[in-house]
Parts: C-alpha cells; structure tokens; sequence
C-alpha cells in the first residue's frame, strides 16, 4: 500500500464532522442527566472547534483547499499494524481466558467490556511508546 492523499477540504470536512458527532454526544448527556460528561464532552468540542478554526483559517490565507495531503504512509501503518497485533493479542487471551474460566453470561458480558477497554488501553499506550521511540532515533 502506498502513500494515502487527500484534499485539505476533505480533512476539513471530516474534522468538522467529529466535532458535530462530539457536540450530538455532549447534548445527549446534558439532556440526559449526566452533567460531568456533558461537561467534559463540550470542554472537548470547543477545543476541537477552535483548532477547527484554526486550520480552516491558515488554510484559507494559503488557498491550499486543493492542495493533498498525505494522511497515512507506509510507516504511519507499520506503526498502526504493531500497536493493533498487541491490543488484539491481548483481547484474544483475556477472551479465552474467560470463556473458560466461567460459564455466567453476564460475568462474560462484564469481562468482555473490561477487555475493550483495557485492549483500547493498551492501543494507545504502544502508539505513544512509538512515538517517543521514532522520535528519539532521529
């Protein structure tokens, strides 16, 4: 697989696009009750939104909506490929684990969401991990 391009508009536009899907999650926990999150949703939405701005507007004073931009390179996808094969190998033994260790669904159920989570966990620590060791090579 080669390099990845795309147009500055279109990362703008999919950029926006999370920001709207944060602000829907932000509303939906203000709405229902659940004031912390909703807090901390919007907290992030307006951080999210100003470097939104930000980006949109140096790009703007550059015209380079056109212009592609390289998102994903093979190297960006070595690392990506070694930090899922840890997170998934991870999931794979605590799921076994736990099919065998227990015949209740809901201790299942229980255990599964703990494994995401900590499969989750374990995804963004070997990404900064690699970013600190790519980073102190050069």
């Amino acid at each position: 697989m080669g390099l990845v391009r795309v147009p500055k508009f279109l990362k703008l536009l999919f950029s926006l696009l999370l920001v709207l899907v944060f602000t829907f999650v932000a509303y939906n926990n203000v709405t229902s009750g659940e004031t912390f999150n909703g807090v901390i949703f919007s907290i992030a939405v307006l951080v999210a939104f100003s470097f939104l701005i930000k980006e949109t507007l140096t790009t703007t004073k550059k015209k380079s909506f056109l212009k592609k931009e390289v998102l994903l390179d093979s190297f960006i996808i070595e690392r990506l490929k070694t930090s899922l094969s840890l997170s998934y190998l991870y999931l794979i033994i605590h799921l076994s684990i736990a099919i065998f260790a227990n015949n209740d669904l809901g201790a299942f159920e229980d255990s599964v969401v703990f494994a995401l989570f900590v499969s989750f966990n374990i995804f963004m620590i070997a990404q900064i991990f690699q970013a600190f060791f790519y980073n102190s090579k050069e």
